[in-house]
């Protein structure tokens, strides 16, 4: 059954860097240091593009310039973040070191493919051109984050950020980056 609860960031430290356009070698050699998740520039706009595996499928994530790169709890992926909701959510250590701050969050978890769980997480999600057949038929919700889409499994967490941002995160990094309320 899906339920829909209250969470609260722990306290982590962890790497960040501010993309500022003048440091994208630096930000490429760190992102292709994991082959799994290559990472290449498009010239145009200077957007650095992270491909990332969703469920056995590869989908790319943006980090344009003036987002923060942030290194995962698995201490080998990076996220891109948005600046305004970095300032809202992460404080400097020292350094290139930062944590995250307490901050409560809405959650949902997708327990099944069960017609009820899925029409529990399309109604948390609002707006979504999305039915209970389709997300049958590929076996996930796609949801648009800030840094592209990325699709949402049974047993993943939807989380609703500081500014209303939709982001799936996997139950194992869940339990280790929150404690539920």
């Amino acid at each position: 059954m899906t339920k829909e609860f209250k969470a609260q960031k722990r306290s982590i430290e962890t790497f960040a860097i501010k993309y500022d356009g003048y440091n994208t070698e630096l930000l490429l050699d760190l992102l292709n240091k994991n082959e799994s998740e290559p990472a290449i520039l498009e010239e145009k706009s200077k957007t650095i593009l992270i491909t990332k595996t969703f469920g056995g499928e590869k989908q790319q994530i943006s980090l344009p310039v003036n987002n923060w790169m942030l290194l995962d709890v698995d201490g080998v992926s990076y996220w891109s973040v948005d600046p305004e909701i970095f300032s809202k959510t992460y404080e400097k250590v020292e350094g290139d070191t930062y944590k995250k701050v307490p901050i409560q969050i809405d959650v949902i978890e997708f327990s099944s493919l069960k017609d009820e769980d899925i029409q529990d997480v399309l109604k948390f999600i609002g707006e979504t051109n999305q039915t209970t057949e389709s997300v049958k038929e590929v076996g996930y919700i796609s949801i648009d984050t800030l840094e592209g889409k990325e699709n949402l499994f049974p047993t993943d967490i939807l989380a609703r950020g500081v500014n209303g941002e939709l982001y799936p995160i996997k139950k194992e990094n869940f339990d280790i980056i929150f404690e539920v309320l």
